[in-house]
């Protein structure tokens, strides 16, 4: 049987940090900025934020994770917006 080689993501985080030399702490930064970590101290358990698509989900133990929304395509926006009439016309047409 044959293996195939995966890189894990801890393996990556180490390669970026170490070999390519980023900081990773002022990514950490980026990601939960002051905004963010007073909306989650204030009790928030999701946080979308803008423009990078993504979500903010807080664990009860604090713990926060990432997850990327999928941007909608222009007409499936233009026949959403219609259909929930904020185009103003009558019948979402």
């Amino acid at each position: 049987m044959r293996r195939t080689p995966n890189v894990s993501d801890h393996a990556l985080l180490r390669w970026l940090e170490r070999y390519l030399e980023m900081d990773l702490e002022a990514v950490r930064a980026s990601i939960l900025t002051p905004d963010r970590r007073a909306a989650i101290e204030a009790g928030a358990s999701a946080i979308h934020c803008r423009p990078e698509n993504m979500i903010l989900m807080v664990a009860p133990c604090g713990t926060v994770t990432t997850a990327f929304t999928r941007t909608m395509s222009r007409r499936r926006s233009r026949g959403r917006e219609a259909a929930l009439g904020a185009t103003g016309r009558r019948g979402g047409k």
